[in-house]
Order: C-alpha cells, then structure tokens, then sequence
C-alpha cells in the first residue's frame, strides 16, 4: 500500500494564527481514514462470530467537531477488506465494537479520565493534543508549524495489542514510550 498522495502529505493551514477550522477537520477526518489502513488490529483471542456487517467502526465521544466532514470522507470506503461506518458516542461505555475511537479537544478538557475506560485491546485512541498522547492515548493530533501532524504513544500501542506500519510511524511529529522522548 503506498502512502503517496495529498491524505498524507504535510497539509498546512493558514497563516497568521488563525486556523480553517473546517480544512484542519477536513486534515484529520482524511487522517483517521489513513491510520484504518496503516493499523493491524489483533484477532480476537477467542472463536467468535463475525458480525453480520463486518465493519469497522470509527468512533467520536462525546463532542463531535466533523460534523458532517468525517462522514464524507469514509462513505464507500474500506479498510482492510471491511466497510468503514462513523458511529457518535455520548459516553466511553458505548465503545464497545469501535476500533478507532477519536476523543475530541472538549471532550478531553471536559473529562480526560474517559481515557481509562477506553484502554483495550483492539482499540485506536486519537485524541487532539499531545498530552493526550503523553497520558495513555495513542495518537495525538499536533499543530506543528500551522500543519496537522500526528503523535505516537509506542506503550498505549502495545498495551492495546495494535501494529502501526513503519511507514506511517516515519510521518509521526514523536514516538513517546519506551524508546521515545
């Protein structure tokens, strides 16, 4: 799978401070898209039975910033062979089934213990901050010289069973963990 093409490239956003804040959801909506294929998820450790669907779900909780961005942006997408779907959370206990879970900016501020209930394997945690990938998320979204770039949590990966393609790993802004700042 090649990560050419414009969903990867660095995207900047406008100058001066000030931020598009439907480009910079456009940015990560395309992102979340992206880390569906460049993550393998673990098998289930025991025989279970596939859901009717067979999709792959990508989550919001609590606050949603997309709103109708990241629904445009998966439609009649897959990944890894699954239809993609978004589902909205209201609170961390309806995450079950969600293999990506995005945290937004105001949820997180709002309450950033959710984070705990989100920790298991098979799930994607990205969130809108750096701290949140320094206090247990996986990825945390960055504005790195007015451009969206991503972090890495390498433990939080482990923790939750995940493999991040090196590939996708080279585009990181930071890996933190064990071998990480």
């Amino acid at each position: 799978m090649a990560l050419a093409g414009a969903v990867w490239s660095q995207i900047s956003l406008p100058a001066g401070g000030t931020t598009d804040e439907s480009l910079e959801y456009r940015v990560k909506a395309a992102y979340l898209l992206n880390f569906t294929r460049y993550v393998e998820w673990p098998a289930p450790t025991a025989p279970t039975p596939a859901p009717a669907d067979n999709l792959l779900s990508i989550c919001v909780l609590g606050t949603d910033p997309f709103g109708k961005i990241l629904d445009a942006t998966v439609a009649g997408r897959t990944a890894h062979g699954r239809p993609l779907r978004v589902r909205r959370l209201q609170g961390a206990a309806e995450a079950t089934g969600c293999e990506v879970v995005f945290v937004s900016r105001e949820t997180w501020r709002r309450s950033p213990e959710s984070l705990k209930a989100l920790k298991r394997a098979g799930t994607l945690t990205v969130g809108e901050s750096e701290q949140f990938a320094r206090r247990g998320g996986i990825i945390g979204f960055v504005i790195v010289d007015e451009t969206v770039r991503f972090v890495v949590n390498d433990e939080a990966r482990d923790s939750a069973g995940l493999r991040i393609s090196s590939r996708m790993l080279s585009l990181a802004a930071a890996i933190y963990g064990r071998d990480g700042p």
